[in-house]
């Protein structure tokens, strides 16, 4: 996954409205939540807050680029866990 990927799919998500808690609460998938510091158009606390949230999920909060650069090594193995 390219730095530009990433882009793309943080503008997306940018451009959509989070469903209600509850709405959220009745989700019963595994869910990975990506964020990272200094991220002004997705802050740190919306991930805390979906992370609390969606009842199955795992959050990975990034607090520099290195961590951003492991992002596709930890998608790879949130789907490969999913398969277990």
């Amino acid at each position: 996954m390219k730095r530009q990927t990433l882009h793309q799919l943080f503008t997306a998500a940018a451009h959509n409205d989070l469903p209600s808690k509850q709405q959220l609460a009745t989700i019963n998938v595994p869910t990975l939540i990506l964020a990272w510091e200094g991220d002004d158009a997705h802050p740190v606390a919306s991930a805390k807050a979906l992370h609390k949230a969606l009842p199955h999920s795992t959050l990975h909060v990034a607090s520099k680029m290195d961590h951003v650069d492991e992002w596709p090594e930890l998608i790879s193995e949130f789907c490969l866990a999913l398969q277990s």
